[in-house]
């Protein structure tokens, strides 16, 4: 009993064992690096919103594995982009470049009170320890990570002198200033100096009384990190560089469907409701909408669309594009005569082999009642004996696809066709096939169509898609009985949509 207990805690001590040492060769050295340059160089860095002691060009070597936030201060500048954010990965080299533009001039601002407050000391989250790295390793690694840069990008223009702060503006001339930039990683925030607005967003320096102050940018709908901060302007020869990270806050946005027709102003429906024409901006409450959309004359509505408003999407983007319509027809109306729509035309006659089109309106296919299916529709065959040499009837139709015109929906052909059991002279085979190319290209080749005469569904049509077929300009589409037919074939008329 104690020798199997023995060899059971020893097995628990094998697997104990292996589990450390896997965690142990998981974790160990899980840090990636960071090469940061800028033009000009010389930019301190700051990573996630923190200064460090490193300035570009530079390489910080073994982070810790992570996302960080990557900026640069430089005095009379301002980055751009103005920050990055960085997927560090294990073993890995990762590098972000930054263009250094003149800042906008500072603005003078005099504020109502300073407050005697410290700036605390920044303590960083992590070791950032500066690696012994001569210059010949630090561009071997840039140059590999970020390609070769150009002589021309060291090259630094001075920043632009900040003009004379106006006597005017700031009361107590005698007193010195000094500059102050409040940057954010989205701009527009509205600057707080002492718990009063300056007037001025962010991004922007401003020239400030020498003295303790706090300061803190609002937008809404954000929230701010961090909330202030307390700054000892010294000199006027220093400046102060600021930064906040602004954050969408999420619980304060309200619910809210924003819906946009193009190219042209549709009327729009939610939950069959009408909300207006064009652009639709509404609040909602949060839950499932139906998007729908008013018929425009000349196009294709666009699809219905179902949206829904949750905590976490809080608002809904919706694009409806009405496409341009393409649409013909020609059928034979109740009193046997052609009728069209849209611009498409017939012409008829017969095909001899060898010889091509011969237009024929008396010797090509006639219009004929069909008792049958109670309407008019063409007749069309092979090998009239009336005809000499006998040739294959056919129907041309021909109609004009604009420039430019283009469809995310296929265009459909509708091709109300119909076989008959109803033989040519000297003939006893019961076959009814059909021919069919569009702009010369072969589709159908002794075809039967789907749908007997004698079953009388006038209404009934067989499809194809024409856009792999279609030319911009003149297209024709071509009908005719095939050399095999020997019964005759009954076409009441073509759509096309």
């Amino acid at each position: 009993m104690s020798r199997q207990f023995l060899q059971a805690t020893a097995i628990l001590l094998v697997i104990w064992a292996i589990i450390i040492g896997a965690y142990l060769l998981w974790s160990v050295n899980r840090t990636g690096d960071l090469a940061i340059v800028s033009n000009p160089p010389g930019a301190r860095v700051l990573l996630n919103l923190e200064p460090t002691m490193y300035l570009t060009d530079t390489l910080i070597a073994e982070l810790p594995e992570g996302k960080y936030s990557v900026t640069l201060e430089m005095k009379g500048y301002v980055a751009d982009p103005f920050v990055q954010v960085v997927h560090l990965q294990r073993n890995r080299l990762s590098a972000v470049s930054f263009d250094l533009k003149p800042a906008p001039p500072p603005v003078a601002y005099s504020p109502w009170k300073s407050p005697e407050k410290t700036r605390p000391e920044y303590q960083p989250t992590f070791p950032i320890t500066p690696r012994e790295t001569d210059k010949t390793d630090l561009s071997d690694a840039l140059q590999e990570t970020l390609g070769q840069r150009p002589e021309s990008r060291r090259t630094q223009q001075p920043p632009p002198s900040a003009p004379p702060v106006s006597e005017s503006r700031v009361p107590g001339t005698q007193r010195e200033y000094g500059s102050v930039e409040v940057a954010s990683n989205i701009f527009g925030a509205d600057i707080y100096m002492d718990g009063n607005p300056t007037g001025q967003k962010t991004n922007a320096t401003l020239m400030v009384p020498i003295g303790i102050h706090r300061f803190a940018i609002k937008k809404e709908n954000y929230k701010v990190q961090p909330e202030e901060v307390i700054v000892n302007v010294q000199s006027s020869e220093t400046g102060e560089f600021l930064i906040f990270e602004l954050i969408q806050d999420m619980e304060s946005l309200p619910y809210r469907i924003q819906i946009n027709t193009e190219p042209v102003a549709g009327g729009v429906l939610i939950d069959n409701i009408y909300r207006g024409e064009g652009t639709v901006n509404v609040e909602v409450d949060p839950g499932e909408y139906l998007i729908t959309f008013q018929p425009v004359d000349g196009y294709d509505s666009p699809r219905s669309q179902k949206i829904s408003l949750t905590p976490n999407k809080r608002i809904a983007t919706v694009t409806g594009t009405y496409e341009r319509r393409l649409e013909f027809s020609m059928f034979i109306d109740s009193l046997g005569y052609p009728r069209q729509s849209g611009g498409i035309y017939v012409d008829l006659g017969y095909i001899i082999p060898g010889e091509g089109f011969t237009p024929d309106t008396l010797w090509g296919p006639a219009v004929k009642y069909v008792k049958s299916m109670n309407s008019y529709a063409w007749e069309m065959g092979w090998g009239i004996a009336t005809r000499n040499p006998t040739g294959s009837d056919y129907l041309r139709f021909r109609f004009d696809v604009p420039e430019g015109f283009t469809r995310t929906r296929p265009l459909m052909m509708r091709l109300y066709i119909f076989a008959s059991s109803k033989n040519y002279p000297l003939t006893v085979v019961n076959k009814s096939e059909v021919d069919l190319s569009i702009n010369g290209q072969l589709v159908w080749e002794a075809h039967t169509p789907e749908q007997h005469i004698k079953q009388g569904q006038t209404d009934f049509y067989e499809t194809i898609a024409l856009d792999r077929y279609l030319i911009p300009g003149d297209n024709e589409i071509v009908i005719k009985a095939a050399q095999s037919s020997q019964c005759f074939i009954y076409c009441r008329g073509i759509e096309i949509r």
